[in-house]
């Protein structure tokens, strides 16, 4: 059931003062890299598919090779020869397939 409007501005008044003293300020933001980094280590133990996208996602945002390995435990020279052909198994190449009886 849908909540009174009174209600609805009430609480949207409560969530902007909120926001605007627990929000995103200078003192509390990350590098984007950063941030990625540490969903890395959040799901290097769910399987390779997980850890394949959080290294995208990590290079993609500028982290380095070192830094990737430091979460991994690997040596950047690993990391890289680890990941570096992730972003090519997780997407398929595209090729072109011939149907028979269709004309170009």
């Amino acid at each position: 059931m849908p909540r009174p409007l009174h209600e609805a501005f009430r609480d949207a008044e409560e969530t902007a003062d909120w926001f605007e003293k627990e929000g995103p300020s200078p003192e509390n933001e990350i590098p984007v890299a950063e941030y990625f980094l540490g969903l890395l280590a959040d799901v290097r133990d769910l399987g390779s598919e997980k850890v394949c996208g959080a290294v995208d996602l990590a290079r993609n945002a500028g982290a380095s090779w070192q830094q990737i390995g430091d979460v991994l435990g690997l040596s950047s020279f690993e990391a890289e020869m680890e990941f570096d052909w992730s972003a090519e198994r997780s997407t398929p190449q595209r090729r072109e397939v011939e149907s028979p009886g269709l004309e170009r």
